[in-house]
């Protein structure tokens, strides 16, 4: 718009000089005016032409842009004039080197991922042999500390693990029919001995439910939900159960939580009140089991209060079951 104001003032600068000429020496502007009308006719049809090629330039570039450059710069119109080729060439020096950044960066996480997954598996050779030796050690307290202690790094190794391949492209999902109840057991299993070491109760109420999961990936989910009502219960019992006949509850008779650190409870990173009380909180636990409950296509929440206990409630939707679940008769 600016450039085509501009030319109207030059073009009303030359028709004010004409007249001047034009009155100059012939003491008439009659003869200018008409030769004014005839070029002012063929600069208003020249601005319509014009602005309607800018309107559409204009238009194409917005469209552009919105798209992301996603449909590719070579399709971008020719320049009109060496200005805009210059910002043409500029444009395409800076996409081409946004995706050499872009690949470095990709290489670079894949190297990452690389380095920590061979890390994990590496370091799980020592876990074993600790092991051993434990299991070589006479039953007593030292012994089932040692143990303790054992599972919290292999723990610690595997969310890593998977937290890597969670936020990587590995971690498709395989949907089959599962029995819940076997899949959660496994869970529990893997927590016995920090249950037997902080003398805590599992109260696992039988139940039979058939659903269409990644048994892999809710197993981790749950173990990650486990593990957090057993780190916070200091007495007491952790309560599985079946509730409504489509929600899964894990209840404990813990610490309990904050209710201004609810809102953020599975949020990457955040330890709230008890994780900086433990000091060995990474934060990563509730966020991972979050994740998963997203990518499995159910619900994770958690009601608690202080010193009265939480529950964790997955609840499952509309497709995700296959059959009625409820509890077994005895």
């Amino acid at each position: 718009m600016r450039r085509e104001i501009k030319w109207a003032c030059v073009f009303l600068l030359f028709s004010g000089i004409d007249v001047l000429v034009a009155w100059l020496f012939t003491g008439s502007v009659k003869e200018a005016l008409y030769g004014i009308r005839i070029c002012a006719f063929f600069y208003v049809v020249f601005f319509v032409i014009r602005s309607c090629a800018q309107h559409r330039r204009c238009r194409y570039i917005r469209e552009f842009a919105k798209s992301g450059g996603d449909s590719g710069l070579e399709k971008l119109m020719p320049p009109e004039s060496r200005l805009e080729r210059e910002y043409q060439d500029a444009l395409r020096a800076l996409k081409t080197e946004m995706d050499e950044l872009y690949s470095e960066k990709r290489r670079q996480e894949k190297a990452n991922n690389e380095y920590y997954t061979l890390w994990i598996h590496q370091i799980k050779t020592p876990i074993a042999a600790m092991r051993l030796l434990i299991q070589s050690k006479e039953r007593g307290e030292s012994r089932g500390r040692m143990e303790q202690e054992l599972f919290a790094i292999e723990q610690y190794a595997q969310m890593a693990l998977h937290y890597l391949h969670l936020q990587g492209e590995d971690s498709d999902l395989v949907l089959k029919e599962h029995e819940l109840s076997a899949i959660v057991k496994r869970a529990v299993r893997k927590h016995s001995v920090v249950f037997i070491e902080k003398k805590l109760t599992m109260n696992f109420e039988e139940f039979s439910c058939s659903v269409i999961t990644d048994d892999k990936w809710f197993e981790i989910m749950m173990e990650q939900i486990i593990s957090n009502s057993a780190k916070y219960t200091v007495r007491g019992e952790v309560h599985i159960y079946m509730k409504e006949g489509n929600q899964l509850i894990v209840a404990d008779t813990g610490i309990g939580i904050r209710k201004e650190d609810l809102p953020r409870i599975f949020d990457r990173g955040f330890t709230g009140f008890n994780g900086r009380q433990d000091q060995c909180s990474t934060g990563i636990g509730l966020y991972l089991a979050s994740q998963i409950a997203k990518k499995l296509g159910v619900c994770l929440t958690v009601k608690s209060e202080v010193n009265q206990g939480t529950e964790f409630c997955v609840s499952f939707e509309n497709d995700i079951r296959s059959s009625m679940c409820g509890n077994e008769l005895p």
